[in-house]
């Protein structure tokens, strides 16, 4: 299978993004077992930035940069 060619940013951009998602629906989940619970726009953007933290740290680390 052939892949087409595609920068390194691009990969990390789609990385961090799938990354986010998966925990905001983990979040969701947890929202709809809890409803209780409110979800914020403030712990989103928190938990987006410790997500690109992490990402990054991970890139650093499986990358050859």
């Amino acid at each position: 299978m052939v892949f087409p060619k595609t920068s390194a940013t691009t990969l990390i951009f789609f990385t961090i993004a799938a990354t986010y998602v998966l925990s905001l629906s983990l979040h969701l989940k947890d929202q709809i077992k809890h409803p209780h619970k409110h979800i914020s726009i403030p712990c989103l953007l928190k938990n987006f930035s410790t997500y690109i933290s992490n990402t990054h740290a991970l890139l650093l680390h499986l990358l050859p940069f």
